[in-house]
Protein backbone atom coordinates (compact mmCIF):
# COMPACT_ATOMS: atom_id res chain seq x y z
CA UNK A 1 0.00 0.00 0.00
CA UNK A 2 1.13 3.53 -0.78
CA UNK A 3 -0.14 6.67 0.95
CA UNK A 4 -0.06 10.23 -0.36
CA UNK A 5 -1.28 13.32 1.50
CA UNK A 6 -2.42 16.44 -0.28
CA UNK A 7 -0.95 19.69 0.98
CA UNK A 8 -3.34 21.93 2.87
CA UNK A 9 -4.94 24.50 0.57
CA UNK A 10 -4.08 28.15 1.22
CA UNK A 11 -6.54 30.89 0.30
CA UNK A 12 -5.19 34.47 0.16
CA UNK A 13 -8.55 35.81 1.42
CA UNK A 14 -8.68 33.25 4.27
CA UNK A 15 -11.82 31.67 2.82
CA UNK A 16 -12.55 28.06 3.69
CA UNK A 17 -11.55 25.68 0.92
CA UNK A 18 -13.33 22.41 0.19
CA UNK A 19 -11.51 19.59 -1.58
CA UNK A 20 -13.61 17.29 -3.77
CA UNK A 21 -12.08 14.14 -5.22
CA UNK A 22 -13.47 11.95 -8.01
CA UNK A 23 -11.59 8.63 -8.10
CA UNK A 24 -13.08 7.46 -11.41
CA UNK A 25 -11.43 4.21 -12.64
CA UNK A 26 -9.15 4.06 -9.59
CA UNK A 27 -12.07 3.36 -7.22
CA UNK A 28 -11.26 -0.37 -6.80
CA UNK A 29 -7.83 0.32 -5.29
CA UNK A 30 -7.90 3.92 -4.03
CA UNK A 31 -9.45 5.60 -1.02
CA UNK A 32 -9.39 9.26 -0.03
CA UNK A 33 -10.04 10.22 3.58
CA UNK A 34 -9.19 13.50 5.32
CA UNK A 35 -6.78 14.68 2.65
CA UNK A 36 -4.94 11.38 2.30
CA UNK A 37 -4.97 8.93 -0.61
CA UNK A 38 -4.34 5.24 0.02
CA UNK A 39 -3.43 3.15 -3.00
CA UNK A 40 -3.51 -0.66 -2.90
CA UNK A 41 -3.68 -1.90 -6.51
CA UNK A 42 -3.69 -5.54 -7.56
CA UNK A 43 -1.70 -6.98 -10.43
CA UNK A 44 -4.92 -7.05 -12.47
CA UNK A 45 -4.99 -3.23 -12.33
CA UNK A 46 -1.64 -2.78 -14.07
CA UNK A 47 -2.07 -0.91 -17.35
CA UNK A 48 0.10 1.22 -19.62
CA UNK A 49 -2.01 4.37 -19.28
CA UNK A 50 -2.41 6.28 -16.02
CA UNK A 51 -5.54 6.37 -13.92
CA UNK A 52 -6.78 9.96 -13.64
CA UNK A 53 -8.15 11.27 -10.34
CA UNK A 54 -9.95 14.62 -10.49
CA UNK A 55 -9.37 17.06 -7.64
CA UNK A 56 -11.42 20.25 -7.28
CA UNK A 57 -10.67 23.00 -4.76
CA UNK A 58 -13.60 25.34 -4.08
CA UNK A 59 -13.61 28.33 -1.74
CA UNK A 60 -16.67 29.58 0.10
CA UNK A 61 -16.48 33.22 -1.00
CA UNK A 62 -19.58 34.81 -2.58
CA UNK A 63 -17.89 34.58 -6.00
CA UNK A 64 -16.93 30.93 -5.25
CA UNK A 65 -13.68 30.28 -7.05
CA UNK A 66 -12.79 26.76 -8.22
CA UNK A 67 -9.54 25.20 -9.35
CA UNK A 68 -9.37 21.77 -10.98
CA UNK A 69 -6.42 19.40 -10.99
CA UNK A 70 -5.80 15.95 -12.41
CA UNK A 71 -3.66 13.52 -10.45
CA UNK A 72 -2.31 10.80 -12.73
CA UNK A 73 -1.53 7.46 -11.10
CA UNK A 74 0.34 4.78 -13.02
CA UNK A 75 0.18 1.23 -11.73
CA UNK A 76 3.25 -0.75 -12.76
CA UNK A 77 4.07 -4.40 -12.30
CA UNK A 78 6.73 -5.34 -9.80
CA UNK A 79 8.44 -8.63 -9.39
CA UNK A 80 7.77 -10.48 -6.20
CA UNK A 81 10.80 -12.44 -4.98
CA UNK A 82 10.25 -16.15 -5.03
CA UNK A 83 10.55 -17.76 -1.62
CA UNK A 84 12.16 -21.18 -1.67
Amino acid sequence: MLEYSLPLPVDPDNDNVTTTVTLQDSIPFTSFVEGKFKFAPLSSQVRPTPYVIKITLTDDSPSQLKTNYNLQVTVIATEVPEIT
